[in-house]
């Protein structure tokens, strides 16, 4: 509801009333929009709006990082130095460290809906299917190309015997 309450100490017809929790403050306009969405890590926000990434500092200085194709909501997820970006289908890395931004273009890539970082991997959906993806632990997604693929109607186990079994 994004409400509480307060009491009304005198003079009031009632003795408190339900008033509105205080929500975003307007600092700065990001891009042309829409926002496709937003993430925080390392002490910068990034937003892609529209067609690109944008970092902002918390004294609101807004950086361009690259082009995201596409116009549908994105899912992002960060290990502590890359920002993946899943913009179905394509897939982007940021590197905060090295300030590399770039498209992931490996033939192995299916591709990706949404993501999310998980104990040093990032696991991510391949689009139009029930298919779950991993990539080697801790890898660096700029250079590796190693994805393991789970469905959810086979027993998969890979070579650190972690197994995703039939649900």
């Amino acid at each position: 509801m994004n409400l509480f309450p307060e009491a009304i100490t005198e003079g009031g017809s009632t003795t408190g009333f339900l008033n509105r929790c205080p929500g975003l403050l307007y600092t700065t306009a990001v891009g042309l929009g829409p926002i496709r969405g937003m993430w925080q890590f390392g002490g910068f926000g990034y937003v892609v709006s529209g067609s690109y990434l944008y970092s902002i500092t918390i004294g609101g200085v807004i950086t361009t990082l690259g082009a995201i194709a596409g116009t549908g909501m994105v899912s992002m997820a960060d290990n502590g130095t890359q920002l993946f970006i899943a913009a179905n289908p394509q897939g982007y890395i940021y590197n905060s460290s090295t300030s590399a931004f770039a498209q992931i273009t490996d033939t192995d890539f299916p591709g990706a809906v949404t993501v999310t970082y998980l104990d040093g991997y990032f696991i991510f959906v391949e689009p139009n299917s029930q298919k779950v993806w991993v990539t080697s632990l801790l890898s660096n997604l700029e250079y590796c190309g190693y994805w393991v693929r789970y469905q959810r109607t086979h027993a998969c186990c890979n070579e650190l015997s972690e197994c995703f079994i039939q649900s």
